[in-house]
């Protein structure tokens, strides 16, 4: 978990991203979610020790890897105009 913590600083590298362009999102609504994740990663982490063992935190990391996976495949094949339904529908 102490490994998620460090690396979860490179989220704020969404927003940097976005405020230069290199992103069609709105920066508003990606800093939110970017602090969001962040907020409820760190507060858990070091406010609830007992959490660090939790099997909700885990599935709470899980479901968001795989929401970036969903995410980011779209837009790389977008870059390419090569988009399936099935990763459209699961956006």
């Amino acid at each position: 978990m102490y490994l998620y913590l460090h690396y979860s600083i490179l989220f704020c590298s969404q927003i940097v991203n976005v405020a230069c362009g290199l992103v069609k999102s709105g920066l508003v609504n990606t800093i939110f979610q970017v602090l969001s994740r962040l907020v409820v990663v760190w507060l858990n982490l070091y406010t609830v020790p007992v959490s660090r063992e939790s099997i909700g935190l885990l599935l709470v990391l899980i479901a968001w890897s795989v929401t970036e996976i969903i995410r980011y495949s779209y837009y790389a094949l977008g870059l390419l105009n090569k988009i399936p339904y099935l990763l459209t529908w699961a956006r």
